[in-house]
């Protein structure tokens, strides 16, 4: 069997990769299908059918080894990960200074600050209202002429 056909075959419809997902949230067949869009009536033999199909079995599996593999991986574990590097005697001095730049980094100990002073005039502040106006007339001129 050519290589594309098997692939195409193997292939989850949107409503099947919808199944799955339902189905892992629910952690029932019959509430997936639904959420699915199978019909209430046909859900229960829908969701049977489903399941022995080895694609939607193999999509579960790789699902749920996804989400355990994103659950081993929390900013908690990593951060004690490098504490650890971080207290080890027999990390050396490089490893344990680039542990504690990312824990620092973490915290948001080394920030740049920077203070920004600006200084707001208005130019025409020290004009009249007179002045301002005869600038206004004049400026009116200007756009006509153009």
């Amino acid at each position: 069997m050519p290589r594309a056909e098997k692939s195409k075959r193997d292939e989850l419809t949107f409503q099947q990769r919808k199944f799955v997902n339902e189905y892992l949230k629910h952690g029932n067949g019959r509430n997936a299908a639904i959420s699915a869009g199978y019909s209430e009536k046909s859900a229960d033999s829908q969701a049977s059918q489903i399941l022995k199909l080895p694609k939607i079995r193999k999509a579960i599996q790789a699902k749920e080894k996804e989400f355990e593999m994103a659950s081993l991986i929390t900013v908690e574990s990593i951060l004690e990960k490098i504490l650890a590097i971080a207290e080890d005697e027999k990390a050396t001095n490089g490893e344990k200074l680039q542990a504690l730049k990312l824990l620092g980094q973490h915290k948001a100990m080394f920030t740049d600050k920077q203070i920004v002073t600006t200084q707001n005039t208005n130019p025409f502040d020290q004009m009249s209202d007179d002045e301002i106006l005869k600038m206004y007339e004049e400026q009116k001129k200007f756009q006509k002429q153009a």
